[in-house]
This record gives C-alpha cells, sequence and structure tokens, in this order.
C-alpha cells in the first residue's frame, strides 16, 4: 500500500526536458540526445519509463528518481532521413516499486537534429552549365541573359518555331 501511495502522490511531479538543438550529424551517423528528468516538489519514483520517437522508429528510456534529485539520460540515436528530424518525448509511464501500479503522464518534449543527405562520389563526366543552346537546337537572334533580362526587351510572346529552351517558363 505504501508503494502505490508514493507512486500516486508523486506522479506529476517530475519534469523531462532535452536540449533544444542537439547539432548535426548525417543519415546512417550517430547523434547523442540528452533528456534530463527532474524532481518537482515531493516525488520518490523508483522505475520511471520514457517513451518517444525519432526517424520514424520509437526508443524508451528507463530511468529512476528514488536516491536522487534529477537523472540526465545520453540517448544514441541513428537517423535514417535527412532534414530537420525531431526527437519527441511523448510519454512517461511512473511505476511503484513492486510494478503494480503505472500511472501514465502525456508530455510534448522535443529536440531538433539537422540530418545531412549521404555523400556520394560522383565519377562521370564533368558537365559544366551552360546559358547557351546546344548545337543541336536553333540559335535565335539576340543577346541571351542570365536572369531573365529588362522588362520589355528581353521578353517576347512565343511564337511557333521559337527554341523551347528560349522560353522564360
Amino acid at each position: 500500500a505504501a508503494s502505490i501511495i508514493l507512486t500516486v502522490v508523486s506522479r506529476n511531479h517530475y519534469t523531462v526536458e532535452t536540449e533544444p538543438y542537439s547539432g548535426v550529424t548525417e543519415v546512417g551517423g550517430k547523434c547523442t540526445i540528452k533528456v534530463t528528468v527532474r524532481k518537482n516538489g515531493f516525488c520518490i519514483i523508483p522505475y520511471l519509463t520514457l517513451e518517444g520517437y525519432f526517424s520514424g522508429r520509437s526508443f524508451t528510456i528507463k530511468t529512476s528518481l528514488l536516491l536522487r534529485s534529477s537523472a540526465e539520460v545520453k540517448l544514441t540515436l541513428s537517423p535514417s532521413e535527412c532534414g530537420l528530424q525531431k526527437a519527441t518525448v511523448f510519454r512517461g509511464y511512473a511505476e511503484d516499486f513492486l510494478w503494480i501500479l503505472r500511472l501514465k503522464k502525456n508530455m510534448s518534449i522535443a529536440s531538433d537534429i539537422a540530418v545531412l543527405p549521404r555523400m556520394v562520389d560522383y565519377n562521370g563526366p564533368e558537365v559544366i552549365p551552360s546559358l547557351l543552346p546546344s548545337e543541336s537546337e536553333e540559335q535565335e537572334e539576340g543577346i541571351t541573359v542570365a536572369f531573365g533580362g529588362a522588362p520589355g526587351y528581353e521578353h517576347r510572346e512565343y511564337t511557333h518555331g521559337d527554341s523551347p529552351r528560349r522560353i522564360n517558363y
């Protein structure tokens, strides 16, 4: 009975924190997220389980707030997609000494991780961009302007027979 009463009294007296930004990694690389759980008032939780997700996969963190005021857990994850990914802790479970009672607490704690794409070595021919039409297309008279030209000078209506590369979309 004492185990259950202590867990019921302590269930909302803890906070979960993560760093807002946890750094940069590559797809398939490793990133570390620091999750800190702190007591907030009277709190005796022998078993605390946190659930979350990152890059389409779930993770679980297990810790305790029995004899210490805070617990810090370093979680190492591997992203499967590039872009700005979020590691989100969305639920916590406080459990008593005998695992009889399990109390759920919903939350939304997130940490951002910038994930770079996988670098691929290119072993093909060097391609030089060109603003001029290729030799296989018809060339038109006039000046080629890199960024669209001046209004009224370089722009004109499309007429049948114009090269598709010269159309300013």
